[in-house]
């Protein structure tokens, strides 16, 4: 049974709760409960204003949060999050985030894709410059330098 509440709400699919004003949920067992919010997938629930949840247990609870993947962990602060937790161990965990202040968080190694990538890197004690400037293959050759704050 669909459930649409909230004012020029719509719910589709199977077991599926509209409740917001202007929400849409769609898929399997997905509740958007927030103004203008939107779940789509399976078990997934966009709970606050102007947030997005989709794919497989994911949660947006924050407002203006979007949310992909599977089981993300509902972090305060992050304005966007791609979920990576298990199932089978009912973890759940984020493959990557954004924060508000844009701070990016991978739980992973990020691969660059061009000849000649340049990375930054922001620590307490300054900034680390690498610049890839030769490579063997799979071998990279980077030149470094340090840049104080």
């Amino acid at each position: 049974m669909n459930v649409t509440a909230g004012y020029t709400a719509h719910a589709e699919g199977q077991n599926t709760t509209a409740s917001g004003s202007g929400s849409h949920a769609e898929g399997g067992d997905t509740v958007a409960s927030g103004l203008c919010s939107h779940a789509e997938g399976m078990a997934t629930v966009a709970s606050n204003d102007n947030c997005h949840a989709s794919g497989y247990k994911t949660t947006a609870q924050y407002s203006s949060k979007f949310v992909i993947g599977t089981r993300n962990n509902n972090t305060y602060g992050n304005v966007f999050e791609i979920g990576n937790g298990d199932e089978y161990s009912d973890t759940y965990s984020n493959a990557f985030t954004v924060d508000w202040d844009g701070n990016v968080t991978a739980s992973g190694n990020i691969r660059a894709t061009t000849e000649t990538p340049t990375i930054s890197i922001t620590t307490s004690s300054g900034t680390l410059n690498d610049k890839v400037i030769r490579r063997f293959g799979n071998v990279v050759q980077l030149l470094l330098s340090v840049r104080t704050s």
